[in-house]
């Protein structure tokens, strides 16, 4: 499954949301791509966990983040595509230019979803950051551009990357990833 969800947030929202999600404290510096495989060098990027199946770690954020969610579990209904309902994981990373990432899954559980957002109020295609889904070969199959505000679903198992800016940005490129199952 893949889906392209936009216009859930209007540019206010986004504003408001980016500069809560950046300001709250227990952001972490050592996040890779892969949580289990972390990183003390510079090679990483910041975290912030939100939530997991068992904790709410900022409730005010989840509580917005909640209402996100029930609008894109909407959309998908549109699409007669039912989501999950468990949380495994929600958080946030922030990446800017030459970070380090890698193609890995969410979740490799059959019926997980992820819904991965572009949190940054302003961007734009030549500040890249895109996403991308590809095969087990670890061949690109697909590319997406971020769009601010704009929520992409897909198979959790799916093998996928979200590279950082391709330039020197303004703003942190801010990822929501929710996963479900």
């Amino acid at each position: 499954m893949k889906l392209i969800i936009s216009d859930i947030l209007n540019k206010q929202e986004l504003f408001t949301l980016y500069s809560e999600i950046i300001s709250t404290p227990g952001w972490y510096l050592s996040r890779g791509s892969i949580q289990e495989q972390d990183t003390i060098t510079s090679a990483g990027f910041c975290g912030l966990k939100i939530a997991d199946s068992n904790n709410y770690y900022h409730p005010y954020l989840m509580g917005k983040i909640n209402i996100i969610l029930d609008k894109i579990k909407n959309e998908c209904l549109k699409q007669e595509k039912i989501l999950p309902n468990k949380i495994f994981r929600v958080d946030c990373v922030a990446k800017q230019k030459n970070v380090t990432t890698k193609p890995h899954v969410d979740l490799d559980q059959e019926n997980a979803i992820s819904i991965v957002g572009l949190l940054t109020p302003v961007w734009n295609k030549k500040s890249g950051g895109n996403f991308f889904i590809l095969n087990n070969e670890n061949k690109i199959i697909d590319e997406i551009e971020h769009k601010p505000g704009q929520f992409i679903v897909l198979n959790a198992n799916a093998l996928h990357d979200g590279k950082g800016p391709d330039i020197e940005t303004e703003y942190w490129r801010i990822i929501l990833n929710i996963v479900l199952y």
